[in-house]
């Protein structure tokens, strides 16, 4: 049951008020058990959650890697039990607390102990993907915004402390008035969620704001020749970007468009730099890029100068502006504390390197225009910026790993923008999951994020998380708007993963008074 009503917590079924109550049939369950029992049901609520909520990894496996449906599947039950393993940690603590009930531990510390044995884990545990419990909330525009606080872990925590409080409530044998203090603790919980969602967001920005172009062009069919493949991209995307009317300040095209090597190839560029001056706007391109000396190559972000007056020839290199630093694990790399096994039996996309930080990218701006829904008064030439902002730049799923954006935020970026590809799982529901664990970065940071993806969903998010603007799976288009340049910075932002500093604080005091009752008994 755990495990089934925290899959409904997200996408397709997206019941994300299940996620308040989904672990209290886990929790009750181990509430009277031994360590090791709580262990074995703890990863069996763990297993049946991996299961059925990332069943769309079998097939993507299975055609990634030209395998069986039955091998996609086998792979699919080890990814589900290696993750599942996680909640089985969090099962034996669960029955340790249970024990540890008789030693003057109030329902209040054990359920503030459950919490934040859940934070911890959910950080520390190595995972392939990352995957937050408080990543349910994304949908809800209210309960979100408690991100700006905590992050996405501080969302975990309430999320896990309502379940904590509201399996105290209703556990048998227990008086009637400290279940109704645990029911307050529970209800008390999201009423501050939902208080700190209505307080409107600080603020900072709207009156310089960028004009975008972000383009889709949908899953175009792939012929496994990077030339091939970058010819097809290259007409597709340079269409709909001409078919754009407005006056943009940048044009965004999605990871790894071109399977090429831009800063190598003076053709490409060449053929780069023309389209910009066409455009008469700099175009920030997902390309690749080799660095001289090493084997592997790096996924990486471009940005094509407009060069408006300047001939092709006589323009600047254009060189990359970011790399991918988390390759996608066992997709582009094989991790390397694993033996490397032959190629036949496993393959990735290729032999990609994690790359180091790159500063933030210049983002032109127009001044003066207080509405970013506005494209009226704007003096002079409007292809010719007067300013420039900053934006951090992200690559496919690091876009979901919990304050990701903290860094560039810190360091001046008003704008996020992530270029990803999710062709990979077509037909399924993981592109709608990856974009709702996307929009909690806008939120942890109170900045606008773009989301340009090569196959769907592209998106605008404002700094509260909500879509301004989107493009469908498997649909081509452009979504042109201007977004406004924040500043400040947001208590995440700020102080980090002080959540989990302050659960892994929690569980220490916990073992001590634990300890403390045992010597007491002795």
């Amino acid at each position: 049951m755990s495990g089934l009503g925290v899959s409904g917590s997200f996408a397709p079924v997206t019941l994300y008020p299940l996620s308040f109550v989904a672990l209290v049939p886990l929790l009750l369950a181990t509430r009277h058990v031994g360590v090791w029992c709580g262990g074995a049901v703890g990863l069996l609520a763990g297993t049946v959650h991996y299961l059925s909520g990332f069943a769309f990894l079998a097939p993507a496996v299975a055609a990634f890697g030209d395998w069986s449906r039955l091998q996609g599947l086998a792979l699919l039950l080890a990814f589900a039990a290696l993750h599942g393993a996680r909640w089985g940690l969090f099962g034996a603590y669960s029955a340790w607390l249970g024990r540890a009930g008789g030693t003057r531990m109030g329902a209040g510390l054990r359920a503030l102990a459950a919490a934040s044995c859940w934070v911890v884990l959910e950080r520390l545990y190595p995972q392939v993907f990352p995957w937050y419990l408080g990543s349910a909330l994304g949908p809800d525009p209210i309960l979100r915004q408690a991100a700006a606080l905590g992050g996405v872990s501080g969302l975990s925590f309430a999320v896990v402390l309502v379940n904590a409080a509201a399996c105290e409530a209703i556990a048998p044998a227990r008086p009637r008035r400290a279940r109704l203090r645990m029911a307050i603790l529970a209800a008390g919980t999201v009423a501050v969620l939902a208080v700190v969602g209505l307080v409107p967001s600080p603020g900072g920005g709207g009156v310089n704001v960028s004009r975008v172009a972000l383009v889709q062009a949908g899953p175009i069919p792939r012929s496994g020749d990077p030339a091939t493949d970058s010819e097809a991209a290259w007409a597709a995307y340079g269409d709909l970007s001409r078919a754009v009317r407005q006056p943009v300040d940048l044009v965004v095209w999605p990871e790894s468009v071109l399977q090429i090597y831009i800063r190598a190839s003076p053709t490409w560029q060449a053929r780069l730099h023309a389209l910009a001056r066409e455009l008469r706007a700099p175009i920030l391109v997902g390309a690749l890029d080799r660095i001289d000396g090493t084997a592997g190559e790096l996924n990486s972000a471009y940005v094509v100068p407009a060069a408006a007056d300047e001939p092709a020839q006589e323009a600047e290199p254009i060189r990359p502006v970011y790399y991918k630093r988390r390759p996608v694990p066992f997709a582009e790399t094989w991790p390397s504390w694993l033996p490397t096994p032959p190629s036949r039996w496993w393959r990735t996309s290729g032999d990609f390197l994690p790359g180091d930080a790159l500063p933030l990218i210049e983002v032109p701006v127009t001044r003066g225009v207080s509405d970013e829904n506005s494209w009226n008064g704007i003096t002079g030439d409007p292809y010719r910026s007067p300013a420039e902002a900053q934006a951090a730049v992200s690559i496919c799923y690091e876009a979901t790993l919990a304050g990701w954006f903290n860094a560039g935020v810190r360091n001046g970026a008003g704008l996020l923008i992530n270029l990803t590809d999710d062709s990979w799982f077509a037909g399924t529901h993981a592109p709608q999951q990856h974009l709702e664990m996307t929009r909690l970065r806008a939120v942890e940071t109170r900045r606008w994020l773009l989301r340009a993806s090569h196959s769907g969903i592209s998106a605008i998010l404002d700094e509260r998380g909500d879509i301004a603007a989107r493009l469908p799976f498997a649909t081509a288009g452009t979504l042109v708007r201007a977004v406004p340049i924040r500043n400040g910075t947001t208590l995440y932002v700020r102080l980090g993963e002080w959540v989990v500093a302050g659960s892994a604080a929690v569980l220490l005091g916990v073992a001590a008074v634990a300890a403390a009752a045992r010597g007491r008994r002795g």
